[in-house]
C-alpha cells in the first residue's frame, strides 16, 4: 500500500494515513500466521494467545473507525462517502464474522492451552487475502483532487484528528498504541505521524502492560528498530 514522502495536504495525504494503520494491521496478521505452529507447551502461548485477541479487536476497531469517518458529514452537508463513492467503504462483514471466529478460538485455547492446535489458527487467517484486497481497492478509491476539491484542508485535518482520537476512547490504548509502534517500520516510510516529547516519555510505561506480547512482535514497542 502507498507509503512514501510527507504530503503538505492533510486531503492529498489522506490514501498515506490510511495505509499507516491498514500496513500495521496486515503486519500483525502475517506475524500471526509466522508464529502460529508455536507449541502448546511453549511458555509463550499464553502471550501468543492475548496478542492475537488484542489484534482482532483492533482490526474490528479500525473498520468501525473507517465507517464513522467515511460516513460522517462534513460542513457542506456531505460525507466523504458521497463524495468518493462506495469504494471507499468496502463491505468486510464477512471479514468481521472471521475475525470473530478467530477470536472465539483464541479465548478457548486461552481456557485450555493443551488444546491449541496451529492448524486451525492458520485456517482461520484465511480472510487475510480477501482483507488486504479489498484495503487496497479501498485506498485507490481515495481520489485525492476530488477530496481537496470538495473539503477544506483544516476540516480534514480536523476530522482526522477526530477519528485518531475516537479510536483512542474506544479501545484499550495500552494494546493500541504499543501494538502500532511495534508493527511499523519507520524506515520505510517518511509519512509518519509525528508525536510529542510527553508521548514517548509515556511510551515504556504504557508498553509494559502488554510487554510478553510485544516479544513477539517484528519490532521494538518503544521504538521503531526491527528485532
Amino acid at each position: 500500500m502507498p507509503c512514501s514522502k510527507p504530503v503538505a495536504s492533510p486531503c492529498h495525504a489522506l490514501p498515506y494515513t490510511m495505509s499507516f494503520m491498514k500496513n500495521t494491521l496486515l503486519v500483525g496478521l502475517n506475524n500471526i500466521h509466522e508464529r502460529a505452529r508455536i507449541d502448546a507447551r511453549d511458555p509463550r502461548l499464553p502471550a501468543f494467545l492475548t496478542y492475537i485477541a488484542g489484534i482482532c479487536d483492533v482490526l474490528a476497531l479500525h473498520v468501525k473507525a473507517d465507517e464513522r469517518f467515511f460516513r460522517a458529514r462534513m460542513q457542506k452537508g456531505k460525507a466523504l462517502a458521497d463524495i468518493l463513492g462506495q469504494g471507499c467503504l468496502p463491505d468486510l462483514r464477512d471479514v468481521l464474522v472471521r475475525v470473530k471466529g478467530l477470536k472465539d478460538a483464541v479465548n478457548a485455547y486461552a481456557k485450555t492451552p493443551q488444546r491449541y492446535d496451529p492448524a486451525r489458527i492458520i485456517a482461520l487467517l484465511s480472510f487475510g487475502d480477501d482483507f488486504r484486497r479489498k484495503l487496497g481497492t479501498q485506498i485507490t478509491s481515495v481520489d485525492v483532487r476530488v477530496v481537496a476539491n470538495a473539503v477544506p484542508a483544516d476540516e480534514m485535518a480536523a476530522a482526522l484528528k477526530g477519528i485518531i482520537e475516537w479510536m483512542c476512547t474506544q479501545s484499550d490504548i495500552t494494546f493500541l498504541v504499543p501494538f502500532i509502534h511495534a508493527h511499523h517500520n519507520r524506515a520505510s516510510s517518511q509519512y509518519w505521524p509525528p508525536m510529542t516529547r510527553e508521548g514517548w516519555e509515556v511510551l515504556p510505561m504504557m508498553a509494559k502492560q502488554y510487554a510478553s506480547c510485544w516479544e513477539l512482535a517484528p519490532y521494538k514497542s518503544t521504538a521503531f528498530a526491527k528485532k
